[in-house]
């Protein structure tokens, strides 16, 4: 079993002053998604209905931090998966999963498994993403892309950073959610998580088994719909 405790070597969380009071707002916001999830909880069968997408969906071609275009979206010939894990330079809750993100993404890319981190913040600079990959270890492994349009957060329906999506060859997503349960909720952080439902998501793509639980709830930072 790998060591999934989240907090080795992690830098620490130092949000610029142009951003803090923005990563204040977005948790804020994201704590009152989750208490009307609470509130209004979605029946089992709501949970597990997750969208097919397209063969036009799948073709969603966006630059990474190269200028090459990628197709985060579609499994390229002989992979057997695709992840996408929503994320943002300033939010705690995303910085504090990146050893965990690196070690998923090493852990399966042997298995035909390409994860994309997605940055959601529209005005982000290219250069500063590439900054931030490489301040936390996300710049070794995985492929990085701005979502700048939002269209990978529509096609996956994400709301939250950080949150994951698993898209099989067949354009099934298969998963969307957290990316495993260290955080019970905002600034309630366990020593360890006990469930590690994307890898578990994954595993059970691979050995060609149903995902059994294909929805949970994200924790951390609201994303913002665009103007």
């Amino acid at each position: 079993m790998p060591d999934t405790q989240c907090d080795t070597d992690v830098p620490p969380v130092v949000l610029r002053p142009a951003l803090a009071a923005g990563a204040r707002a977005h948790l804020a916001l994201a704590l009152a998604l989750s208490l009307a999830l609470a509130l209004f909880p979605a029946t089992a069968g709501e949970k597990n209905l997750l969208p097919v997408l397209d063969a036009k969906i799948l073709a969603t071609s966006i630059p990474d931090l190269t200028g090459k275009a990628v197709r985060p979206l579609a499994c390229k010939t002989g992979e057997r998966a695709a992840v996408l894990i929503f994320t943002s330079v300033d939010c705690p809750v995303s910085n504090s999963y990146a050893p965990e993100i690196d070690r998923i993404a090493v852990a399966y890319a042997a298995r035909g498994v390409r994860l994309t981190l997605v940055h959601v913040d529209p005005s982000l600079d290219s250069k500063e993403a590439a900054r931030h990959a490489s301040e936390y270890g996300l710049d070794r492994h995985t492929s990085i892309v701005i979502d700048r349009k939002h269209r990978l957060v529509a096609a996956t329906g994400a709301t939250i950073t950080p949150e994951a999506a698993v898209i099989t060859p067949a354009g099934e997503v298969a998963y969307r959610g957290r990316i495993n349960d260290l955080y019970a909720d905002l600034g309630d952080k366990r020593a360890a998580p006990s469930e590690h439902n994307l890898r578990d998501a994954l595993d059970a793509v691979l050995a060609g088994q149903p995902v059994p639980t294909s929805r949970t709830e994200p924790i951390g930072c609201l994303i913002e719909p665009l103007d």
